[in-house]
């Protein structure tokens, strides 16, 4: 894989994109007039947590490589004598990144599991389905937050 292949803002910007056309579709689905059941309106709903999850995993892989990235140039610049990245590397371990991430991904799957609540609960009466879209978005919002908290290794 190419370094020119590994970039975060054209993966957010078509991830984000990608899951605003999930949520049309699923608007779509839920105002059209013909009988779709509950399990293909679930079953849009769960592809939607499921990308949005994975959109939070790849932003953590992201963080990794931009963290062995800063890491790197800091024994360079130490072995040179430079110091420059120290800077960089302060700003970068600031826990508000981490917490800017989790906000906004968190935000995308409890805005999607709403949805999804009226999309399958539309007069506003709890039905099997709608439970588990409730049980999805808490599940959904806990790995997000999970995996923006994780360290792997060293």
């Amino acid at each position: 894989m190419q370094s020119s292949t590994i970039d975060g803002t054209r993966f957010r910007k078509y991830g984000v994109s990608f899951v605003a056309g999930l949520l049309t579709a699923q608007a779509i689905i839920g105002g059209s007039t013909s009988s779709i059941t509950h399990g293909v309106k679930f079953a849009v709903l769960m592809v939607t947590f499921v990308l949005i999850v994975a959109m939070r995993l790849a932003e953590e892989d992201y963080q990794h490589f931009i963290r062995a990235a800063v890491y790197r140039a800091t024994e360079l610049e130490e072995s040179l004598q430079f110091q420059l990245t120290e800077r960089i590397k302060e700003g970068y371990a600031s826990a508000k990144d981490i917490l800017y991430l989790d906000a906004v991904y968190s935000f995308m799957a409890i805005a999607a599991g709403i949805f999804g609540y009226f999309l399958l609960a539309p007069n506003l009466v709890t039905n099997r389905a709608a439970t588990a879209d409730i049980v999805a978005t808490v599940l959904g919002v806990a790995i997000i937050l999970y995996v923006g908290h994780v360290q792997y290794g060293n």
